[in-house]
């Protein structure tokens, strides 16, 4: 069933559907936090590299934006300069300006 609100404008009275306030199934096993970190993509031969942002990161895995992320590997490290890491990643989804991964 609907929920309807109802509005008076110009004397009459409109009925209209209210949207749920519900919040989207969140399926990931820890949230990811919002950040804005500089990162590097190594393709698996090493001989290449895609510079990309990280825009949110879990334990688990992150969310990249840059251009031409649809074509990455299956399998990369992505490198943390600012931080000093490289970690394994997994694509788990990706289009031309984003991409989310899983770490290994």
């Amino acid at each position: 069933m609907r929920q309807l609100q109802e509005r008076i404008v110009s004397d009459r009275v409109i009925s209209f559907p209210v949207r749920s306030a519900a919040p989207r199934e969140n399926r990931r096993a820890t949230p990811r936090a919002r950040c804005l970190i500089e990162g590097r993509v190594l393709f698996p031969d090493h001989a290449r590299t895609r510079d990309v942002m990280v825009r949110n990161r879990s334990a688990g895995g992150a969310m990249l934006a840059g251009e031409a992320l649809d074509n990455l590997p299956d399998h990369f490290t992505l490198a943390l300069p600012q931080r000093g890491e490289e970690v394994e990643a997994r694509l788990r989804w990706a289009d031309y300006g984003g991409a989310g991964v899983e770490f290994a």
